[in-house]
C-alpha cells in the first residue's frame, strides 16, 4: 500500500496516498509520539489537507490515538498536503525545509508552536 501510492519507495515523483495509505502513516505515528510533549499541548493536534480528509491525534490513558475527521478545537494544527505530510512521516523531507517552502504551516498558540519539533520521538 505504501509502495503503491509512492509513500515509500521511489524519491523521483511525489506520494499520491489514498486514505487506507494515510491510515497505516497515522496509526505508524501513534508509537512515536512523545505522549509527555502531547499532553502538554493541552488538546487534540489536527492534520487539515488541502488534498485529503482531515486526522486528529488525541492522548488519552496513557497513549496516543490517531483518528481520521477533524478534532474541534484543537491546540496544535497542521496544514498541508497529505503527499507533503507522507514525506514528512517517511524523512523523505524535513519539517524547516517544508516550512520555509510554506508547503507546512502550523495553527496554535506560540506555546503549541514551539513544541511541534519535539511532538514525535526519532526511530
Amino acid at each position: 500500500m505504501l509502495i503503491e501510492s509512492g509513500v515509500l519507495g521511489d524519491d523521483r515523483r511525489d506520494p499520491q496516498p489514498s486514505p487506507e495509505a494515510l491510515e497505516i502513516v497515522f496509526v505508524g505515528m501513534t508509537d512515536l509520539v512523545d505522549l509527555e510533549m502531547a499532553r502538554s499541548l493541552g488538546g487534540p493536534v489536527e492534520w487539515r489537507f488541502s488534498d485529503a480528509e482531515p486526522w486528529h491525534l488525541v492522548v488519552t490513558n496513557g497513549h496516543a490515538e490517531a483518528k481520521p475527521g477533524g478534532a474541534g478545537v484543537a491546540a496544535l494544527t497542521f496544514e498541508t498536503t497529505a503527499s507533503e505530510w507522507a514525506k514528512l512521516a517517511v524523512e523523505r523531507t524535513s519539517p524547516l525545509k517544508s516550512m520555509a517552502t510554506r508547503k507546512l504551516k502550523l495553527r496554535g498558540s506560540l506555546h503549541a508552536k514551539r513544541r511541534a519539533s519535539k511532538l514525535f520521538k526519532t526511530a
